[in-house]
């Protein structure tokens, strides 16, 4: 594909993330748009508040970091669009020519006949080898989770994705810890969960799981980081907690208050509607590419 790049001329290359402009061949970067899934240097950054560093271990992810976000700031410059997923994302790079591009989600045509919501049951979703869920989990089930099962001995939280880590293993109980590793299908463990939880530290961008939480009609207990870059509203979309001790009085408060758990539900499914649907998605990515190709 780069050998055929390099000798034709498209009216545009859309490429999916920064690391991969690398590969690309000596190309007119004004029929480039890269779109950023989430800002790296801003990611390293953010993961170096939450790894203990020392002595030359720390001198060298400074200089990494430094020169991610040189390369991602040269990139910005020469190509002709750049995506983010967020306003945040957006203000960061500064640029005038970032547009953001929101993720989106399928939404469930209707709600599944039959299915039985569990108030107790506290859910965790996504790719279990990457390293801010792999944080996210274990700083859950180690320093929060102890202070519902004190409160309300019937919680129980379902660690849901592909390819957990050993250390995510471990957590499994089979009493009131589930690490279930790949599913075929999330869908039955987000209709039974009484409540979602994003309790990630680390990473950037933004949420997947909380769009398909909403999606759902689920009420969502989150990080300030967990849900950054979304436009919600603290009590009215979600939870925020940054505590573990807030973290967990949240859930509490929610697997008592089944109106509260519906009214975050409804309000984050009108939210998914209006700003997170495929069809903003497909508006964005036609106006963008119309834009770059009649400018040539």
């Amino acid at each position: 594909m780069i050998r055929r790049l390099s000798g034709d001329a498209p009216d545009l290359v859309w490429v999916y993330s920064s690391w991969l402009t690398g590969y690309l061949p000596h190309l007119d970067w004004q029929r480039v748009v890269v779109d950023f899934d989430a800002i790296s240097f801003r990611a390293m950054r953010r993961a170096m508040r939450h790894t203990p560093w020392y002595g030359s271990k720390f001198l060298y992810e400074n200089i990494e970091t430094w020169k991610q976000e040189l390369v991602e700031r040269r990139l910005c410059k020469r190509v002709a669009q750049v995506l983010v997923c967020s306003e945040d994302d957006r203000r960061v790079l500064g640029y005038d020519n970032v547009r953001v591009l929101p993720n989106c989600v399928d939404l469930p045509l209707k709600l599944p006949a039959g299915s039985v919501e569990d108030p107790h049951r506290l859910l965790f979703i996504g790719k279990m080898d990457y390293e801010p869920n792999i944080d996210a989990a274990l700083y859950f089930c180690k320093a929060i989770f102890p202070h519902i099962r004190k409160v309300e001995p019937r919680a129980h939280v379902y660690i849901v994705g592909c390819e957990p880590s050993e250390e995510l293993h471990a957590l499994h109980t089979g009493i009131d810890v589930f690490v279930t590793g790949a599913v075929p299908d999330a869908t039955p463990y987000l209709d039974a969960a009484g409540i979602v939880i994003v309790p990630i530290r680390l990473g950037g961008g933004t949420r997947i799981k909380i769009l398909d939480a909403f999606a759902h009609r689920k009420a969502v207990v989150s990080t300030t980081i967990g849900s950054e870059g979304l436009a919600v509203e603290q009590g009215v979309h979600l939870y925020l907690a940054d505590t573990p001790r807030d973290f967990a009085g949240k859930c509490l408060a929610l697997m008592t208050d089944a109106s509260m758990r519906k009214g975050l539900g409804m309000a984050g499914r009108e939210l998914l509607e209006s700003r997170y649907s495929r069809d903003v998605f497909q508006r964005t990515v036609s106006r963008c590419v119309s834009e770059v190709v009649i400018s040539l």
